[in-house]
């Protein structure tokens, strides 16, 4: 003798008595600009002071002319949804607020969506640049970030990436 359970899609509500699902999240975004929409903390880490995050960003142009930073939180990123290309620069003075990245040791990698990083503190980033129309992404890191930790920093050339 079995139990025969029919198979379902996921949805808030039925899914609660066990946990959260993290999708495209039906409020307005935090933030929304022309490449990307961002959604802060849309779950709690339960007994954490971290937060899961959710971010949608869109094809633009393969260059950018300022990264950004926190200085307080590794911060996490689950690829969910398309191919990005992911720029990197490493971290600098944690304590200094006015310090720059290094223009000469910038990277871009190529994020196929088969891999999660965790970014060191302070690691200087640009948002990821979808190769395909769009992409998507689970951001997890400390609670405020958005508010508190965020450190943007224009820099003296615009970079342009190739492939």
């Amino acid at each position: 003798m079995y139990k025969e359970i029919k198979a379902k899609f996921f949805t808030p509500e039925e899914f609660k008595p066990f946990g959260t699902i993290i999708g495209l999240p039906k409020a307005k975004p935090t933030v929304s600009v022309s490449s990307l929409d961002y959604w802060d903390e849309v779950a709690p880490l339960p007994n954490e002071d971290r937060a899961i995050s959710y971010l949608l960003c869109k094809r633009k142009a393969f260059e950018f002319d300022s990264m950004e930073r926190h200085v307080k939180t590794v911060e996490v990123f689950v690829p969910l949804r398309g191919c990005s290309i992911f720029p990197f620069a490493p971290p600098s003075k944690l304590d200094d607020l006015k310090a720059k990245p290094d223009i000469s040791k910038i990277e871009a990698f190529i994020m196929d969506g088969t891999q999660a990083i965790v970014m060191h503190k302070g690691t200087w980033h640009v948002p990821p640049i979808p190769l395909t129309e769009e992409a998507t992404f689970v951001v997890i890191f400390r609670k405020g970030t958005a508010k508190e930790d965020l450190i943007n920093i224009d820099l003296s050339s615009k970079i342009k990436i190739s492939l």
